[in-house]
């Protein structure tokens, strides 16, 4: 049978790449046995299903039909699918597995990243929390500028949060534009928040007519080569190496910046 991870992800490629000028191969696709699908089955069910707790194990009356749980990368989909800046952007290739803290927990704005890889565009998506129940930052967005003017990365635009109350946090969007899809452009973001703080009234609940503008410097973000890669299991290796044929190759030099040699 085929891997299931690998076909979908070779679709995806291929609908939002070739736009259907050369049938899709099929050929490219691992074959693996059926041990090797249930352990891939179980690795999924393991991230997305949640831990019972005794009171789930409990039987109850009239229960509904479970329904299928949405993996993260299907929520990022489902959300930048809404945003009709990113409808020409075609189908995400790869989100980062999880947030990435960019602050302290403990701080008065938590700034968590996440970042986006599309055939010709990196975005980077940005969820703020304000702590503090006496302010509302109005008019928030991110300045993230790549630390090399040669990175490849030319920003598109930046979509601000109106609002930001202590109630939730909210999302500002920063796209860029990749010059060569062929290369795997890296980088590191400097990032600052801005914003124009005021005060709430704690009798009305509304916050003042004016304020003041103010920004806040968060941690760098980094953009590395493994940002492009999915992770999937391949039976064969050198047969699917050599079925992409030469004209796919690439080749690049990266360095190892947090480690010393290659044996870790």
């Amino acid at each position: 049978m085929y891997s299931l991870p690998a076909l979908e992800h070779s679709l995806v490629v291929y609908i939002s790449t070739e736009k259907f000028s050369e049938p899709f191969d099929l050929s490219a696709i691992p074959v693996i046995t059926k041990e090797e699908s249930d352990a891939q089955a179980l690795r999924t069910l393991t991230e997305i299903a949640p831990v019972p707790t005794a009171a789930a194990e409990k039987p109850k009356a009239a229960a509904q039909p479970s329904q299928p749980t949405e993996s993260m990368s299907q929520k990022y989909a489902k959300a930048l699918g809404e945003v009709p800046e990113f409808k020409d952007f075609g189908a995400i290739l790869k989100s980062s597995f999880k947030p990435i803290e960019l602050t302290e927990k403990e701080t008065e704005y938590v700034v968590t990243a996440v970042k986006h890889i599309f055939q010709e565009h990196i975005v980077l998506q940005f969820d703020v929390s304000n702590t503090l129940p006496d302010t509302i930052l109005e008019n928030v967005s991110m300045i993230s500028t790549p630390d090399d003017e040669e990175s490849g990365l030319v920003e598109d635009f930046i979509i601000p949060a109106p609002a930001i109350t202590n109630a939730g946090p909210a999302t500002i969007y920063v796209s860029f534009s990749r010059s060569d899809s062929s290369k795997f452009d890296v980088a590191s973001f400097s990032n600052i928040l801005k914003f124009t703080s005021k005060e709430v009234d704690p009798d009305t609940g509304e916050p003042e007519e004016t304020g003041y503008d103010d920004e806040y410097e968060v941690e760098v973000l980094s953009l590395g080569a493994g940002d492009y890669f999915l992770p999937t299991y391949i039976g064969n290796f050198q047969g699917t190496w050599d079925s992409f044929g030469a004209h796919n190759e690439v080749s690049d030099t990266f360095a190892l910046t947090s480690m010393k040699s290659i044996q870790g």
